[in-house]
C-alpha cells in the first residue's frame, strides 16, 4: 500500500512567522475560503470522533482566555504567543478516487480510521476532543485536535518531541552543562521521543494496515528491495489480522463455553425445583388421602351406631332382628365400599398428577441437559479450530521471517556484489586511464 504518514503541531494565537496561528488552524480545517485555497472545491469537514470544529474553537478560545500563570508572585494571563492547541494530521497512502472504486479499499480506509483513532484515545484520553475527515482533497487525511488540561494550556505538553526535550534540557543544566551541550542532549532527546511515537503509531495502526514504517527514499531503497519490504509487510499484516480472528474465536468460544455453563447450572436449579415441588405434590396428596378416609369414616359410623340400635330394639323379634341385621349390614358395606373407592379414585387422582407434573420437570432437565450439552460441544469445535487457525497463524509467520532473513541475506549478497562491481571498475579505469607524459 505505501508508507505511513502521521504528524503532529502545536499552534498559539499569535500567528508565527508562516502565518499560522489557532484561528487559521481551525479556519483551514472549517474549510473557510481564505484560508484553504488549496482545496479547490472545498467541502465541509466530517466528524468521526468527538465534537466539530466550531466547538473545538469556542471551547479552546473560552480557555486559553482564562488561562492564567505565575509571574512574579503575581497570576498573570499567558501571553498570546503561548502554544495552546495541538493537532496531529494522519494520511491514508491510496488516494479518493481509487477509494471510492474499490470496495477493498473502502474497507482498509475504515479499519485505518478505526486504528488511528483509537491509536490517538489511547495516547491523550479525554485531552482528544475531535477528529474530522478531509474528503476534498486528493488522499484521505485526518484532522486530530488537542486541548490540554493544564490550567496554563501549555500545549507543547502534549507534543512528544518538545516535552522530552524540556525535560533533559533541564537536567543537562542541572548537571552543569553549558548552553551548547544543553541544547544538544535536548535535541537528542526530541529525536529519539519521535521516533518513538512514529514507532508507537506504526505497531499500533501501520503495521496491521500493511504500511511501512518509512518512505523508500530517504532510506536510498532500490525499487526491488521496497517491493520486498512491502510484501514483508502486507504479509505481517494478514497474519496480525488471522491472529486477530483467532483470539476473537477464542473469545466466542469462550463465551459459548460460560453459556453452556450457565444452561447446566439451569438445569439443575430447575432439577432441584422439581424435586421439592414433587415432594410438596406427594405431601398434598397424602393430606387428601387422609382428609377422604376420614370423610369416609364419618360416613360409615352413623350407619355403624344405627345397626346396632335396632338390633337392641327387636332382640325378641329374631326374624325381623336378622332381616335388619343383613340390611344394615348391607348398607354398611355398600357405604364403606363406596368410601373406599372414593378413597382409592382420590389416590389414583393424586398419583397421575404427581406423575405428570414430575414428567414435566424431568422433561424440561433433560431438554435443558441437551442444550448445553450442544453448546458445550459448539464451544469444544470453535475453541479446537481457533487453536488450529493460531497454530497455522504461526506457522505462516515463522515461515515469513524465514523468507525474510533470506531476502535480507540476497540484498546484503547483492551489496557486496554491487560493492565488487564498482571496485573492479574503479581498477579497470586505473589500468586503463591515459599514463601523464
Amino acid at each position: 500500500m505505501g508508507y505511513q504518514f502521521v504528524h503532529i503541531e502545536t499552534y498559539a494565537r499569535k500567528s508565527d512567522s508562516s502565518g499560522r496561528s489557532t484561528t487559521f488552524i481551525f479556519d483551514e480545517a472549517d474549510r473557510h475560503a481564505d484560508a484553504c485555497q488549496h482545496v479547490t472545491a472545498p467541502l465541509p469537514p466530517v466528524v468521526l470522533y468527538g465534537v466539530p470544529v466550531a466547538e473545538v474553537r469556542a471551547r479552546h478560545d473560552s480557555q486559553a482566555a482564562d488561562a492564567t500563570i505565575e509571574a512574579a508572585g503575581k497570576m498573570r494571563r499567558i501571553r498570546s504567543d503561548q502554544h495552546t492547541l495541538a493537532t496531529v494530521v494522519a494520511s491514508f497512502p491510496i488516494r479518493w478516487d481509487d477509494v471510492r472504486g474499490d470496495q477493498r479499499h473502502a474497507d482498509a480506509l475504515a479499519d485505518w480510521e478505526h486504528r488511528t483513532i483509537g491509536w490517538l484515545r489511547d495516547q491523550y484520553g479525554e485531552q482528544l476532543v475531535s477528529v474530522v475527515r478531509h474528503t476534498d482533497e486528493r488522499f484521505p487525511h485526518l484532522h486530530a485536535f488537542l486541548l490540554p488540561f493544564d490550567p496554563t494550556m501549555r500545549a507543547k505538553t502534549l507534543h512528544a518531541g518538545w516535552a522530552s526535550k524540556s525535560v533533559a534540557l533541564s537536567n543537562a543544566k542541572a548537571k552543569g552543562a553549558n548552553g551548547k551541550e544543553a541544547n544538544a542532549a535536548g535535541d537528542s532527546a526530541y529525536k529519539t521521543a519521535m521516533r518513538n511515537w512514529q514507532e508507537s503509531y506504526w505497531q499500533a495502526v501501520g503495521l496491521p494496515c500493511g504500511l511501512s514504517r518509512r518512505g523508500p527514499a530517504r532510506r536510498r531503497l532500490t525499487r526491488a528491495e521496497w517491493k520486498t519490504e512491502q510484501a514483508s509487510v502486507r504479509t505481517t499484516a494478514a497474519l496480525l489480522h488471522k491472529a486477530a480472528t483467532a483470539q476473537k474465536t477464542i473469545q466466542h468460544a469462550d463465551a459459548a463455553l460460560v453459556r453452556a455453563q450457565d444452561a447446566v447450572k439451569a438445569a439443575k436449579a430447575r432439577m432441584a425445583e422439581a424435586r421439592t415441588a414433587a415432594r410438596q405434590i406427594l405431601a398434598t396428596a397424602q393430606t387428601q388421602a387422609q382428609q377422604t378416609m376420614a370423610q369416609a369414616e364419618a360416613k360409615v359410623k352413623p350407619l355403624r351406631k344405627f345397626g346396632g340400635m335396632l338390633g337392641a330394639m327387636w332382640t325378641g323379634f329374631r326374624g325381623v332382628q336378622e332381616r335388619l341385621e343383613k340390611s344394615a349390614d348391607m348398607r354398611v358395606r355398600a357405604a364403606a365400599d363406596k368410601a373406599e373407592a372414593e378413597l382409592k379414585a382420590a389416590k389414583e387422582a393424586a398419583r397421575a398428577d404427581l406423575r405428570q407434573r414430575f414428567g414435566n420437570h424431568v422433561d424440561a432437565f433433560r431438554r435443558a441437559k441437551d442444550e448445553a450439552e450442544r453448546l458445550a460441544k459448539k464451544a469444544e469445535t470453535r475453541a479446537t479450530a481457533a487453536e488450529a487457525l493460531a497454530r497455522s497463524s504461526k506457522a505462516e509467520l515463522t515461515t515469513e521471517r524465514s523468507e525474510r532473513v533470506k531476502a535480507e541475506a540476497e540484498r546484503e549478497k547483492f551489496r557486496g556484489l554491487w560493492a565488487d562491481a564498482d571496485n573492479a571498475i574503479i581498477e579497470m579505469r586505473r589500468a586503463y586511464s591515459p599514463t601523464p607524459r
